[in-house]
């Protein structure tokens, strides 16, 4: 019993703190991409530009 909750707790820690990498990760990957954004506006002014190719 006590083998297999400490393989959950084991689990859900490490799922809280891949998820917590995930975040941050994709925070910085937008700011990278907003700037590069901004970076194109300001070169071509009234040209649409957006951050994600999905948008």
């Amino acid at each position: 019993m006590k083998k297999w909750l400490s393989a959950g707790l084991l689990i859900a820690g490490l799922s809280l703190f891949g998820h917590g990498l995930y975040m941050q990760a994709k925070a910085w990957l937008a700011q990278v991409l907003i700037e590069h954004a901004w970076q194109q506006a300001l070169a071509e002014p009234g040209k649409k530009v957006k951050p994600w190719f999905f948008c």
